[in-house]
Order: structure tokens, then sequence, then C-alpha cells
């Protein structure tokens, strides 16, 4: 597999230049299926998803939050069931003619690491103890407590029945008086868009992520 170097400009939030920024990326166009990747299927939030979670930001105590997972596809590892791959070396180091680079993490622009950082989320997610939603995927759900005592609903239908009733001392989260959260969990990968978390603190605390790749 070719690479190559892409350069870019950096700004701060008024437009002025801060610094150049080069990466080393893939030619995925060079992968051969079967050779140097074997699947390329990643989940992706549907716009339904997210419109209703910026809905969502109407109702009371909601808040949102928007977070950037830098460099997302790179923090995911090359699975260690398929041979190995490798990679031409970066330009201007070494000779491209007698070495190659074996690669243990995915590089931008291959055409398996949006699957690879999919794969990677989700099993953080399922460590943390959130349930992936199967009509949509890129979906993970959590009931948290609100009481100091950790008193929580164990299930969806038993935090609809909860009333907001916990004294403001004995909240974790001061704005929220019922006894349970949901956190929702949307991760979607772009190019162009940052990301999003959202959080409804009475009954769902909606937390929404992209990758953005930039």
């Amino acid at each position: 597999m070719d690479t190559r170097w892409t350069y870019s400009k950096k700004h701060d939030e008024n437009g002025t230049f801060t610094k150049n920024r080069s990466r080393l990326v893939a030619k995925g166009f060079t992968q051969i299926l079967g050779v140097n990747y074997f699947e390329s299927f990643s989940p992706v939030a549907s716009f339904v998803t997210i419109r209703t979670l910026f809905a969502l930001t109407a109702l009371p105590m909601f808040k949102v939050y928007q977070y950037d997972v830098e460099v997302a596809f790179i923090q995911s590892s090359i699975d260690s069931n398929h041979p190995p791959v490798y990679c031409t070396p970066a330009e201007g180091y070494e000779d491209r003619r007698q070495y190659v680079y074996q690669l243990h993490k995915h590089l931008h622009s291959m055409k398996d690491s949006p699957r690879g950082w999919s794969k990677l989320f989700s099993s953080v997610c399922l460590t943390y103890g959130f349930s992936q939603l199967k009509s949509d995927e890129c979906v993970f759900v959590k009931i948290v407590p609100n009481t100091k005592s950790g008193k929580s609903a164990n299930t969806f239908s038993a935090v609809l029945d909860t009333l907001p009733n916990v004294p403001e001392r004995n909240r974790i989260y001061k704005d929220c008086p019922y006894e349970s959260c949901i956190i929702i969990l949307c991760s979607y990968v772009t190019t162009f868009w940052p990301s999003l978390t959202a959080h409804l603190w009475p009954t769902t605390f909606s937390h929404t992520a992209t990758n953005d790749s930039k």
C-alpha cells in the first residue's frame, strides 16, 4: 500500500494562522481486497438519530456538549487475526526502494480505518457498561444514578415512573431532580463535523460524539 504526505495550515477560532501541519496518510485506492484489507463496512449514525438529539435540546434541563475526537482513525489497531499490513515508508525518511512499514494502527484514508475506529469505540462503550441499540448501532445507552446514596432504577420503564423528588443536597447533578438519568451516546464519522454530545438531565442523558478525521 502506498502512502503520501498531506499538508495544511491550522488556524485558531479567530482565523489567525497558528502552525503548519503534516500527516502521513494512506493511498487507500491502492489497497487490494483480501490482501491488505478484508472488511470495510462501518455503521453510520442516521440523520434521524442526530436530528432527534438536536430536537431534544428544546426540552427543559437539556444540555448539549460538543467534542472532537482528533486523529480518531489512527487510534484503532489492525485486526491481529488478519495477515500483516505493509505500506511504503514516509517520503523523506527510509529508502522506499529497500524498506516498508508494518502497520499496527490504521492510517487515515485506509478503506477499513472507519471500521477499525467503530470497533474500538464500541468496545470502550461496552466496557463502561453501555448497551448498544439494535435499531442504530452507533447509539449506546446507560442508566446512571443521580443520588449520592447510589439508588437508581434498573430499567427504562422504571426510570419513566420515577418522580422529581430528589432533594438538591442529595443530587449528583444539581439540575436534575430525578434519581436516575439515561446517558445516550451517539458516534458518527465525518470529515467536516466536530464531535457532538448532548445531555438530558431529568430522565435522559444524551451523549453524541463524532469522529472527526480532520
